[in-house]
């Protein structure tokens, strides 16, 4: 939106400041939502992996189950039962890179604890993730609300929002550009009466000093 008016110089007309105002934070918003949507692409590829646990727990079992199997250092592989699969006939080839059986159906049962604990950790991460571009959306459109048609940007809307980015930016990320002021709710703090009645009474009295050093008050007339 290019919104134009006029401020009586020559050359005519300069953008309403407002606009770039709204279009600062508006960009601000799509990084923000873009960076967590490839946070949760990359998560959601870290959770597919960490859901393989199941493969790597029956391999283990497949291991102690046959243990006896490969009792010869020399047996590399064997054709064993599968009974968690109708009892088919399952080739089982040992890793080279463990020394044995039991070495190997140790690691895989390590694995796979790591595996369940990360599994738990990345989904936390991907609601939370969901969540935040959850609020962030709603922001955005928020902000496209605040935009008046022919009349600019509505600026109470527009601090509306930009107050709710700030507020929960530690659930989202989410980062004011950097050239643009907070904005604030905050009024002048103004002082109660008494003090106001007291700051009369100081301006109609006269402070002077006695030779003895004794303050002594005279009233103004």
């Amino acid at each position: 939106l290019n919104l134009q008016v006029e401020d009586g110089s020559e050359g005519g007309e300069q953008t309403d400041p407002m606009i770039t105002v709204h279009q600062a934070w508006s960009k601000a918003v799509d990084k923000s939502l873009k960076g967590l949507e490839k946070k949760t692409r990359s998560l959601q590829m870290e959770l597919d992996k960490a859901q393989n646990v199941e493969k790597t727990v029956r391999r283990a079992q497949l291991l102690v189950s046959n243990m006896y199997m490969f009792n010869d250092p020399s047996t590399k592989s064997a054709v064993v039962q599968d009974w968690e699969n109708g009892g088919a006939d399952v080739e089982l080839v040992l890793d080279p890179k463990y020394d044995s059986a039991s070495a190997e159906a140790d690691a895989l049962f390590q694995q796979a604890r790591k595996m369940k604990r990360g599994s738990q950790v990345i989904t936390e991460l991907l609601t939370e993730a969901s969540g935040a571009i959850e609020t962030l959306s709603k922001c955005k459109v928020d902000l496209q609300s605040a935009l008046a048609g022919d009349n600019g940007v509505d600026e109470g809307r527009l601090q509306i929002v930009q107050n709710r980015l700030l507020r929960t930016s530690k659930q989202t990320k989410f980062q004011a550009p950097v050239d643009e002021p907070a904005p604030t709710d905050k009024k002048p703090a103004q002082r109660s009466p008494r003090n106001r009645a007291k700051d009369a009474i100081e301006k109609q009295v006269r402070r002077l000093k006695s030779p003895a050093g004794c303050t002594i008050l005279l009233g103004r007339n």
